[in-house]
């Protein structure tokens, strides 16, 4: 913008509820209509998808010549469930496809490579720190979080970023969703997702084998050490937190 650095952040709501998408895009993925559509019988969507929003905006950028000169962050503030444990939509509870969020970014002056699969999970928290060492600012300062760089860099690297996520009650809730019965809150580290709720209840879910969350692994004597350690560590993080404010 007349040579000076600019930030841009678009929120676009072309997958968001409701889901009922316009030809071709209702079927271009999918032979028939999803079951889910059902529960949008009567409203409107955009007539264009996502990715070509994204595609517009992309082909502006390389049409003024500034798409090779600029940082683009793809992601999301949430995920969302479709069903997978009786839920639907997003915060409601803490499951990982409530949690699992895009994250693509593209620079193209060769400070991340093209085409790499990162498959380790992150904290969006670590985004600012990450643009501000993309852009040649340094990676130290006085944002939070950590620079993602090494993921792709190899480097030697462990975030001292925690990944979490809570939700906390509010009244009139639907009794059928977790979050119904009070406080709840998520650790993931490595391949695990550990979730403390209310009374208690604990779960863990193994995110490389089963990103549903469909099976429950809490109570696997193997994984009692597991489940011990990220029991403390939530503790430790939830302290800390409420410590701060």
């Amino acid at each position: 913008m007349g040579g000076h650095p600019a930030f841009a952040f678009l929120n676009l709501f072309d997958v968001h509820d409701p889901y009922t998408p316009s030809a071709p895009y209702d079927l271009l993925f999918a032979s028939e209509e999803p079951a889910t559509r059902a529960i949008e019988t009567g409203r409107s969507h955009s007539p264009e998808a996502m990715d070509a929003e994204l595609g517009r905006l992309f082909g502006v950028l390389r049409d003024r010549g500034a798409l090779d000169r600029t940082i683009v962050i793809v992601t999301s503030d949430h995920g969302e469930e479709f069903g997978e444990d009786g839920h639907l939509a997003h915060g409601n509870d803490l499951h990982f496809p409530s949690l699992h969020v895009p994250l693509i970014i593209h620079w193209p002056p060769g400070s991340v490579p093209a085409g790499v699969n990162v498959r380790d999970p992150v904290s969006l928290a670590d985004l600012p720190r990450t643009i501000l060492d993309l852009a040649g600012l340094g990676r130290d300062g006085v944002l939070p979080g950590t620079s993602l760089r090494p993921h792709w860099g190899g480097e030697p690297f462990t975030s001292a970023t925690p990944i979490l996520s809570e939700l906390y009650w509010v009244p009139n809730q639907s009794e059928s969703y977790p979050v119904a019965r009070g406080d709840l809150h998520s650790l993931v580290r490595g391949r695990f997702q550990f979730i403390s709720g209310p009374g208690g209840q604990e779960q863990l879910f193994d995110i490389i084998a089963d990103p549903l969350g469909l099976h429950d692994l809490v109570n696997d004597a193997v994984l009692a050490d597991t489940v011990d350690a990220l029991r403390r560590a939530l503790a430790k993080f939830s302290l800390e937190d409420r410590a701060g404010r």
